[in-house]
C-alpha cells in the first residue's frame, strides 16, 4: 500500500490539528508524505511546553494512521542533521484500529473552550487505572496522586482525581514521551466522558515538583486533573469535553505560574481502555 488519498491526508492534518496545545500558536508543522507523517518543531529552542505539544502531536498522526487501517511505528528525533524533525510517523501494512483508538479518535477534534466544571461525582479507581494503562510510553507514565502529596493538597475537598505524567530524564526526548501520554491520557479521560484539565507551569512550584519527584519517583512533567462535567455544564455543551486550565487557587494571582490555555474536545463517545498500538 502506497500513498494517501486526499481524504486520508485530510483524516491526518485534521488530528494532527486536534493534539493538546498551550499558550499561543501550535509550535508545529506536520508534513504528510508517502506513506509518512513527519512532525516539525517551528523553533527547538521554545522549551519544554512547545516540545511537549509536539510529542502530542505525532501521538496524534499516530493515531490517525491507526484509523486509516495501517499498522504505524513511531521514531523520535530520527535525523540528526536536522533537530527540528522532532517524530516521524511510519504507515504499514493493513491492520484494523481498535475500538479503543476508534473512541480516542472520535474525542480528538479539539477547539478553544473553557475550563471545565467538575461535578462531585468520584472517578472510578477502574478508570483512573484505564487512562494510566493507556498513557504509559516507553519511557514515560502517567500515575495517580493521592490527597496527602503536594499537588493534590493545593485543592483540597475536590473530589477529580489528580494525575502527573513522569518520565526518567529530564531532556528533549523526554518531553516528547511525555507530550504522547498526555494525549493518550486526555483522550481515554474524553472518550470514557470525563473532563480533563492539565499544566506544566503549576509543576514550576518548586514544593510541588519536588515533592511529587519525591513521592512518585521519575522527573514531574505534566499535572492533570480529571473529573465528571457538572450536570449544568453537561447540559449546556451536549456530547462534549472541555479541556483547559487548572483552576487557579485562592491566593495566587492571575498571570502567574498557573495560567494555561484550554480546548474543547467534542464527539466524545464509547468507553475508555487501553490502547492497541496508540
Amino acid at each position: 500500500m502506497t500513498g494517501w488519498t486526499s481524504a486520508q491526508r485530510r483524516l491526518i492534518t485534521d488530528a494532527v490539528a486536534g493534539a493538546v496545545a498551550f499558550d499561543g500558536p501550535r509550535p508545529w508543522d506536520a508534513v504528510v508524505g508517502a506513506d509518512r507523517v513527519e512532525i516539525i518543531e517551528r523553533n527547538p529552542r521554545a522549551g519544554r511546553d512547545g516540545t511537549i505539544a509536539c510529542g502530542a502531536a505525532l501521538a496524534a498522526a499516530h493515531l490517525a494512521v491507526r484509523v486509516l487501517g495501517r499498522a504505524a511505528d513511531w521514531t523520535w528525533l530520527p535525523d540528526p542533521a536536522r533537530p527540528a524533525l522532532v517524530g516521524r510517523v511510519e504507515a504499514g501494512s493493513a491492520r484494523v484500529a481498535s475500538a479503543a483508538e476508534r473512541a480516542r479518535h472520535r474525542s480528538l477534534r479539539a477547539r478553544p473552550g473553557e475550563p471545565p466544571a467538575f461535578s462531585a461525582r468520584p472517578v472510578d479507581e477502574v478508570v483512573l487505572h484505564g487512562i494510566t494503562r493507556a498513557a504509559r510510553t516507553a519511557e514515560a507514565l502517567c500515575r495517580p496522586v493521592s490527597a496527602a502529596e503536594p499537588l493534590a493538597r493545593l485543592f483540597p475537598g475536590s473530589s477529580e482525581a489528580h494525575l502527573v505524567v513522569l518520565t526518567e530524564g529530564d531532556h528533549r526526548h523526554d518531553h516528547l514521551e511525555a507530550g504522547m501520554a498526555l494525549l493518550r491520557a486526555v483522550l481515554t479521560a474524553a472518550a470514557a466522558g470525563l473532563a480533563c484539565s492539565w499544566s506544566t507551569r503549576v509543576l514550576g512550584e518548586s514544593t510541588v515538583r519536588s515533592g511529587l519527584a519525591r513521592d512518585c519517583g521519575g522527573v514531574p512533567q505534566i499535572a492533570l486533573r480529571v473529573g465528571y462535567p457538572s450536570p449544568a455544564f453537561a447540559q449546556l455543551r451536549p456530547r462534549s469535553v472541555d479541556l483547559g486550565v487548572y483552576r487557579i487557587p485562592a491566593g495566587v494571582a492571575p498571570g502567574s505560574a498557573w495560567q494555561t490555555s484550554s480546548a474543547r474536545l467534542r464527539g466524545v463517545g464509547g468507553s475508555g481502555g487501553a490502547p492497541s498500538g496508540a
